[in-house]
């Protein structure tokens, strides 16, 4: 008997959560923010020049194409300029895999 009280019991839970969620009004749509010209007037030459240095590192070791992508092609186009100042002052050359020189 008291098996099924628990059961009951869970099963009003899930009932009452999926009527919670049935009845939330659904979010407004919203269109994407992204767009693959972004830099089209700002940098019209980014894709050559993430093209470039991709190749570059990728020739170099493949171990810092990661860090290179999310660092100077995100980070800095972005807009962090200001971390990566921050960063250069006090950064570990070895830690860094060298390539942080050419940029600070």
């Amino acid at each position: 008997m008291e098996k099924r009280r628990r059961g009951g019991v869970s099963s009003l839970m899930v009932l009452a959560a999926l009527l919670t969620v049935a009845a939330m009004p659904s979010p407004p749509s919203v269109e994407a923010a992204l767009s693959p010209d972004y830099y089209k007037d700002s940098c019209p030459d980014l894709e050559s020049i993430v093209r470039y240095e991709v190749t570059r590192k990728k020739n170099e070791t493949v171990v810092t194409i990661p860090a290179t992508l999310r660092l100077v092609f995100h980070d800095c186009m972005v807009g962090l300029n200001s971390w990566l100042h921050a960063y250069c002052q006090e950064y570990d050359e070895d830690a860094a895999f060298g390539w942080l020189s050419g940029l600070c």
